[in-house]
């Protein structure tokens, strides 16, 4: 959302980032058509802040696929990384939240063994 505010109104990306284009940003890459892949690169060529937000997103989709305590966190640290570097502030402050839930025991680990007994399960 901020990125999309920064743009100048009227401008080309900003038509390429908003109205019917909007939820292109949120959905998975690997779901997206190739006219939506094509659109999305477009954009990302135009400002590199874009996908690195993508990046980010991806794989904060992957965090969730982890199948383990050690790799997720190991995921989960990378993502705080590329946020840090990428200087995001809004991120900055999403991620020490998730952070702090973490450390309280909201984000447990302890519920990966359920949650992959009910992945097995499925497949």
């Amino acid at each position: 959302k901020e990125l999309h505010g920064e743009q100048a109104k009227g401008s080309e990306l900003s038509r390429l980032t908003r109205g019917k284009f909007r939820f292109l940003y949120l959905k998975k890459a690997k779901r997206r058509t190739e006219k939506e892949n094509q659109h999305i690169n477009d954009v990302f060529k135009a400002n590199e802040h874009f996908l690195k937000l993508e990046l980010i997103k991806e794989r904060m989709i992957t965090f969730f696929d982890e199948t383990n305590a050690v790799t997720a966190k190991t995921v989960f640290e990378e993502i705080g990384d590329w946020i840090w570097q990428s200087g995001f502030q809004h991120l900055m402050k999403w991620y020490f939240r998730l952070k702090i839930m973490q450390v309280c025991g909201y984000l447990n680990s302890r519920y990966i063994t359920t949650c992959n007994q009910v992945v097995a399960q499925k497949r």
